[in-house]
């Protein structure tokens, strides 16, 4: 096994392993939400919503959840597709001008 699989089983370990932590979680969610299938998405949605829940100051996370909210199909999941209005105004507050986390949070919306 290799590539995404790879990385949420790793993660999965550590987090068996050590307990909820922010930075696996990110892992987890990003190896989720790279499979860019449904079932997947929502478990980058819960990976991120656990994360920020221990971390919710945590760029990573934020930038991370708000990708996966951009590219959600606003018609199939409207609820996600909104929330990456509210995760950009929590980046721009928490992210230094110029900062990476800010600039990726100026891409360009996609809408499903």
């Amino acid at each position: 096994m290799g590539g995404f699989a790879a990385v949420r089983e790793t993660a999965e370990a550590g987090l068996d392993e050590y307990g909820p932590d922010p930075v696996l979680l990110r892992w987890l969610g990003q190896a989720h939400a790279a499979e860019d299938e449904d079932d997947h998405d929502r478990e980058a949605e819960t990976a991120y919503r656990k994360g920020l829940a221990l971390a919710p100051h945590d760029l990573g996370l934020l930038v991370s959840y708000r990708e996966l909210c951009l590219r959600s199909d606003s018609f199939d999941h409207p609820s996600r597709a909104r929330r990456a209005v509210e995760l950009q105004k929590r980046v721009e507050e928490l992210a230094p001008p110029g900062s990476p986390e800010r600039e990726r949070g100026r891409s360009p919306c996609r809408s499903g």
